[in-house]
């Protein structure tokens, strides 16, 4: 009963894993397609240091593994 129990959590933790990264890979499709559509730049990947580039938001400033991710950047006309 015990191993039955385990088998079962050890599923649900997988798929819960699968589920989480097919809608972060919607999600970031989503933000590709809005950016592109307004001819802006979209980087889906992690950027440590930008709290630097940023001085004026203090809120970049808090936590101790600090990245940003899903940035879109560019010149809106």
């Amino acid at each position: 009963m015990e191993f039955f129990l385990v088998m079962v959590v050890v599923v649900l933790v997988v798929v819960g894993m699968i589920y989480g990264h097919k809608q972060e890979q919607a999600r970031q499709e989503a933000l590709r397609s809005w950016a592109a559509s307004r001819n802006l730049y979209f980087h889906p990947e992690k950027v440590r240091g930008f709290e630097k580039d940023h001085p004026t938001f203090s809120c970049l400033r808090q936590g101790s593994n600090r990245y940003a991710h899903n940035i879109i950047s560019g010149t809106l006309e």
